[in-house]
């Protein structure tokens, strides 16, 4: 089984892709901490459940456009901020 995540490298990808997803997935974390949020919370504001939210905050899988929307409004926060800080 493949350890790689959606953030690592691949053919074409660049570092880029690899950085942004780890900054994505500590302000995830780091959001929903400051908020004293459970990952229960957001994952029931975005319709998903605890072990999708902790895929994102390992950077295993993306979340949707979608999911990013509805995840920041659950942190509230503007989405930007999941990107930028």
């Amino acid at each position: 089984m493949s350890s790689a995540r959606w953030g690592d490298r691949g053919v074409g990808a660049g570092g880029e892709r690899e950085a942004s997803a780890q900054l994505l997935r500590v302000r995830i974390r780091h959001f929903r901490h400051q908020r004293g949020l459970s990952p229960e919370r957001p994952a029931e504001a975005v319709d998903r459940d605890r072990q999708t939210v902790g895929l994102w905050e390992r950077a295993v899988t993306p979340p949707t456009v979608d999911d990013l929307s509805a995840l920041a409004r659950a942190l509230q926060v503007q989405t930007w901020r999941l990107f930028y800080g």
